[in-house]
């Protein structure tokens, strides 16, 4: 993790995804993206919906070819190994951010504090 939690607050960040220590245990042991588009269901309807071109509707086989590339020819950066946890963290960022009326001043917060890391 990057250290631009000691300026912005640790109740400012929230990590999702695997380690890189879990990255590389997936590599070794044969990561299989396919795998994770089938057993998620909301996954699997979110790439669907891409891939068919239902937010292109101009250009319905715009995104067709990043979708097989994620599913079928091995999501390199595996994007869909760390899906479940990216929803489940955006979640828990909506309900805290919901539950104590910071969204303006937590953005305002990390804003100012990445001035700090600039100069």
């Amino acid at each position: 993790m990057s250290r631009c939690w000691i300026h912005v607050g640790a109740d400012n960040i929230f990590i999702f995804g695997n380690t890189a220590e879990e990255v590389e245990e997936l590599r070794r042991q044969g990561y299989k993206p396919r795998e994770y588009y089938e057993k998620d269901e909301e996954l699997h309807q979110v790439l669907t919906q891409i891939g068919s071109g239902v937010f292109s509707p101009e250009d319905p086989g715009r995104y067709r070819d990043l979708v097989d590339s994620l599913i079928n020819f091995g999501d390199h950066y595996q994007v869909l190994a760390d899906y479940r946890s990216y929803v489940d963290c955006q979640d828990k960022v909506d309900e805290t951010l919901r539950a104590s009326g910071r969204v303006d001043r937590k953005s305002d917060a990390e804003h100012c504090q990445y001035g700090l890391l600039l100069f």
